[in-house]
């Protein structure tokens, strides 16, 4: 009956024989690798980061919208591929001409002027709506109505000349 200590000694001895130089070289390389993996998974910040991310994977998942995700990517990808260096350089050149037309003083103003306004009538209590066609000419008839009325209409007018 053979020796079961022998016959093992003789298999290490085998793989021992059979691992060249650069085996041995490239397991230390990846041994050392995975340690410094490990070390910054022992990290708390880095594992928090893992933690929170297999947590939103794991919800991802569950609701289905993982695929979606993953649609959405390749969607992204595949838009990355089409694009052109003159489509990127027209998107560029539209965003600079946004941002130089919108990003100014009276623009801010505007939009200023325009968010204080809606929120004073919105506090505004407002009257019980009368029905019917007389309360209608009752509040065409109001002047500020009127002004406000002119003010749309001029606004529009505007618009459509700078066409």
């Amino acid at each position: 009956m053979p020796d079961p200590n022998n016959a093992l000694s003789d298999a290490f001895g085998a793989a021992a024989n059979a691992v060249t130089d650069n085996m041995v070289e490239r397991m230390a390389s990846t041994l050392s690798s995975t340690l410094e993996v490990v070390d910054r998974l022992n990290q708390p910040d880095t594992r928090e980061a893992v933690d929170a991310l297999l947590d939103g994977l794991t919800l991802l998942h569950r609701t289905g919208d993982l695929a979606a995700l993953f649609e959405l990517l390749h969607v992204l990808g595949a838009m990355r591929a089409a694009a052109t260096d003159s489509m990127v350089e027209r998107g560029a050149t539209l965003f600079e001409h946004l941002v130089n037309n919108l990003a100014n003083e009276d623009v801010a103003d505007l939009a200023h002027q325009t968010q204080v306004a809606m929120r004073e009538a919105r506090q505004e209590p407002e009257a019980p709506p009368a029905g019917g066609l007389f309360a209608t000419l009752t509040l065409l008839g109001k002047p500020e109505t009127q002004a406000a009325l002119r003010f749309l209409v001029s606004v529009t007018n505007r618009m459509q000349g700078a066409r």
